[in-house]
C-alpha cells in the first residue's frame, strides 16, 4: 500500500495495559497510542515536501487520520501534517497513556 501525496500509513506502538504500578487496566480505559512507526508515505507536493521515510518513529495527533486493517494489524492513514515530530528514542518521552 501507497498512500497518495501527502498521507502516511502508520503502524501503531501497542497499547500498554499495565500501569507504572503494575495495575491491569481493561481494554476501554486505554488511550489510542499516538506514537507509531511510517510504514509508508506519499510523495508529498510541491507546498508541502514528505519529512517523513518508512521506518521512522512519530507523534501524532492521537485522533488524527482513519484507522485501518492492513495485513491483519491496525494502522492508521493520516496526513503528514498531523505529525507533530520524529522520534530519536522513544525511552526519553513521557506520555500519559491513561484515562
Amino acid at each position: 500500500m501507497k498512500p497518495l501525496y501527502e498521507g502516511v500509513l502508520i503502524r501503531p506502538r501497542k497499547k500498554e495495559t499495565t500501569t507504572s504500578g503494575g495495575i491491569m487496566l481493561p481494554e476501554k480505559s486505554v488511550k489510542r497510542p499516538n506514537i507509531g512507526i511510517v510504514v509508508a508515505c506519499g510523495e508529498g507536493t510541491s507546498h508541502n515536501p514528505m519529512l517523513v521515510k518508512p521506518g521512522d518513529q512519530v507523534l501524532c495527533n492521537r485522533f488524527a487520520g482513519a484507522e485501518i486493517t492492513y495485513k491483519g494489524e491496525i494502522h492508521y492513514i493520516i496526513m503528514s501534517n498531523e505529525i507533530m515530530a520524529i522520534l530519536d528514542d522513544v525511552a526519553d518521552l513521557e506520555l500519559d497513556e491513561f484515562q
